[in-house]
């Protein structure tokens, strides 16, 4: 079975910045964007950093629904 690949939005990045995410990340969180991605080095460093936009806006909107929960109590 194939796992399809979002679409992830096209942006620049020169094997120097590819280079340097893949030395602050660790192998195994770049490795999973790495499977999902075919091997394409850019392609998953495209992949995290949408996966960790996404993150981000969930967070705040699970941090809001905590707060009005925290004043219904």
């Amino acid at each position: 079975m194939t796992i399809p690949t979002p679409i992830v939005k096209d942006f620049e990045l020169d094997t120097e910045i590819v280079a340097e995410l893949e030395i602050s990340l660790s192998a195994g969180r770049l490795g999973t964007y790495l499977k999902a991605t075919g091997g394409d080095r850019t392609d998953a460093v495209r992949l995290y950093t949408w996966n960790t936009s996404i993150s981000a806006a969930f967070y705040m909107d699970r941090c809001k629904l905590w707060r009005l929960r925290s004043e219904t109590q």
